[in-house]
């Protein structure tokens, strides 16, 4: 439940991020510079926090792993 929890909210933040991309351009907002700069940001942060539940998820299994052949 947590592995899907770390990954699903993300995607939805990624999701809102070109939703609000989308809207300002189809606007022509004047912010659109600094929403663009920010979203880039914003989507590092997302990214690394993706590949850190990943990681532990590998990270776990492999423990799982080493103890199940140690038996």
């Amino acid at each position: 439940m947590k592995s899907s929890k770390s990954t699903v909210l993300p995607i939805l933040g990624m999701t809102a991020l070109a939703l609000f991309i989308a809207i300002s351009y189809a606007y022509e907002s004047v912010f659109l510079d600094q929403i663009l700069i920010c979203s880039f940001i914003l989507s590092i942060v997302f990214i690394a926090k993706m590949r850190e539940g990943s990681q532990q998820l590998i990270d776990n299994r492999d423990n799982r792993t080493d103890r199940n052949l140690s038996k």
